[in-house]
């Protein structure tokens, strides 16, 4: 990293069962935290889902609980979110975004700390 911190070795393994769908790690999102500016970590993980898709209201009802959770923190995180669904033709798909979470009222040290990282 750019900024000299670190990244839990757990990480990559965390991505890499989101992204195949393995047995016990489907998790809903990951979201991950910088500890003391030396070390980015896990900070909590999501429901662990059953199946890699579900319904838009679903999708959305997990993204808004994540999302009021983020804004009550006031403070940037780093997400990873598995989004799962079916477009018009009935196919389910699932795509993973990567998401830095900056909020506007966060200190700018932090913010610089995570733009960096």
């Amino acid at each position: 990293m750019a900024s000299g911190i670190e990244v839990d070795s757990t990480i990559s393994e965390l991505f890499n069962d989101v992204k195949l769908g393995k047995a016990g790690s489907r998790y809903k999102y990951l979201v991950f935290h910088i500890k003391d500016k030396k070390l980015i970590q896990l900070e909590e993980s999501g429901p662990n889902l059953e199946t890699k898709t579900e319904t838009r209201e679903e999708c959305s009802a997990h993204f808004n609980v994540l999302k009021e959770r983020l804004v009550a923190l006031k403070e940037p995180r780093y997400i990873i979110y598995d989004f799962g669904f079916k477009i018009a033709e009935g196919r389910k798909l699932a795509k993973i975004a990567f998401i830095m979470w900056c909020p506007d009222s966060s200190p700018i040290g932090q913010k610089m700390i995570y733009a960096s990282s």
